[in-house]
């Protein structure tokens, strides 16, 4: 599993280098090419960006909160991001994405540690993201956290 980079006497703190790729993508969209919400689903692999090796999975749920007539689009997701062997650590985040046209590139990207389980409980941080679209093999996320090291509960 993941090692921190470093600590202190409150927090673990990780960097963690990975690619994800979607194997599965859902969209319901009511009126295509027109303005609506757009619900979609993201299934996927994560894999370490150093070995190439498959660390883990993610599920991805979100709506676009804006789609226009031009397909510009803003879009809000929640992502959980399962690790360890038997998928029971894991990482969640917030994504906020705004898109110059819909079947095209990422124009701004955020995405905001909200938490997580098992060995990451507690996360907070931030995650940078590089490449093309969100869910392709070229792309790499790097995540940036803080895990406390003394749990109340």
């Amino acid at each position: 599993m993941y090692q921190p980079v470093t600590l202190d006497s409150s927090y673990w703190y990780y960097r963690i280098s990975v690619n994800m790729y979607d194997t599965f993508t859902d969209s319901f969209a009511p009126s295509p090419g027109k303005a609506s919400l757009v619900s979609t689903v993201f299934v996927g692999d994560v894999f370490d960006n150093s070995t190439g090796i498959k660390v883990g999975t993610f599920q991805s749920a979100g709506v676009s909160t804006v789609l226009r007539a031009d397909l510009t689009l803003q879009y809000l997701a929640t992502t959980g991001i399962e690790l360890g062997p038997n998928g029971d650590d894991a990482i969640f985040t917030q994504v906020a994405l705004d898109g110059v046209n819909f079947a095209e590139k990422v124009a701004d990207l955020d995405l905001a540690i909200l938490g997580g389980t098992g060995q990451y409980k507690g996360a907070t941080g931030d995650v940078r993201y590089t490449g093309t679209q969100v869910t392709k093999p070229d792309n790499l996320y790097v995540l940036e956290m803080a895990v406390p090291r003394f749990k109340r509960f």
